[in-house]
């Protein structure tokens, strides 16, 4: 019986924490991540429009390539 027992709650509890962890942490981060972590979130934006910049610049090179002005 003890062994039943503690086999059960090891279990049940497994799969609370999975569910936990897997449907409601994903989308929060995103949406509590600028109140809570200013820097990090700065930093990610940051290199995302960096990243977007460089992205529209290498398109507009590739477009004046393509028809030259």
């Amino acid at each position: 019986d003890d062994s039943m027992s503690s086999k059960r709650p090891v279990r049940r509890a497994r799969s609370h924490e999975n569910r936990d962890f897997r449907t409601p942490d994903p989308p929060p981060p995103s949406m509590a991540q600028p109140s809570v972590g200013g820097q990090s979130v700065s930093e990610r934006t940051k290199k995302q429009l960096e990243s977007e910049l460089k992205a529209i610049l290498t398109a507009r090179q590739h477009h004046r390539d393509l028809h030259p002005p």
